[in-house]
């Protein structure tokens, strides 16, 4: 069973979303392909792992955008909370 939320967000929304709860600057950028490898390889962290994490994170942008699901509401009986009300529900602990 898919749980998802009733809005599609991409990370720089959910940026935006948070410097508005937050009022203060956030700011998403994609990180480098070759400056995280390189990060991460002094890390120590081994190839193999670099390069499953780089799929993690670039995988799913050649993909179709995910479908909404009303799970949520099935299950709880009520809507589920956006993003900003995640965040404002949570200032306190995002600070």
């Amino acid at each position: 069973m898919d749980l998802t939320a009733a809005e599609l967000l991409t990370f720089g929304k959910m940026a935006q979303e948070l410097s508005e709860v937050l009022g203060k600057m956030i700011h998403y950028e994609s990180p480098d392909l070759w400056r995280f490898f390189r990060a991460k390889q002094k890390e120590g962290t081994p190839v193999g792992y670099i390069f499953i994490l780089i799929l993690l994170h670039y995988f799913p942008r050649f993909q179709k955008k995910p479908p909404l699901s009303d799970n949520i509401r099935r299950v709880l009986g009520r809507d589920p909370i956006t993003f900003r009300q995640f965040a404002q529900d949570y200032v306190g602990k995002l600070i």
